[in-house]
């Protein structure tokens, strides 16, 4: 006598009623570290440099 294994795969999706959005806004302070070369931006609240510029497409004064 053999062992027999089942698999089965569903997906499950939630309908329009289930899918509550919430956008908040959110201020995170940035440290621009300026050295002979480079400029870093460094995310203030948790210390990791900004993966991309904070100030793309705007001006900062």
């Amino acid at each position: 006598a053999g062992d027999a294994i089942f698999a089965e795969e569903k997906e499950f999706r939630p309908t329009e009623d289930n899918i509550v959005v919430k956008v908040d806004k959110v201020y995170v302070p940035v440290w621009q570290v300026r050295g002979k070369r480079d400029i870093v931006e460094v995310n203030a609240f948790n210390g990791q440099e900004l993966a991309l510029p904070s100030d793309e497409g705007c001006e900062v004064f």
